[in-house]
């Protein structure tokens, strides 16, 4: 979401080729950097939340996903 000159949002779509952890987020040039303690802190506002811990994935990595509980799509 990016927000416009009138104070409203509009949802917009960038294309990511990686994601990476870093020392803060960013993106540039199609490079999706994470603060991975940033993220979790984040996630564990939520008194709903009691733990999370956050790994990457990408295609054809050798892995294998268990126990997705939730998935939620920002907005």
């Amino acid at each position: 979401m990016r927000e416009t000159t009138d104070g409203s949002f509009q949802l917009a779509s960038y294309e990511v080729t990686e994601v990476t952890f870093g020392d803060r987020t960013s993106f540039r040039n199609g490079v999706l950097t994470i603060d991975k303690e940033e993220l979790r802190s984040l996630i564990l506002e939520s008194p709903l939340i009691e733990d999370v811990e956050i790994e990457l994935v990408a295609p054809g990595d050798d892995v294998r996903i268990v126990h997705i509980l939730d998935v939620a799509e920002p907005r």
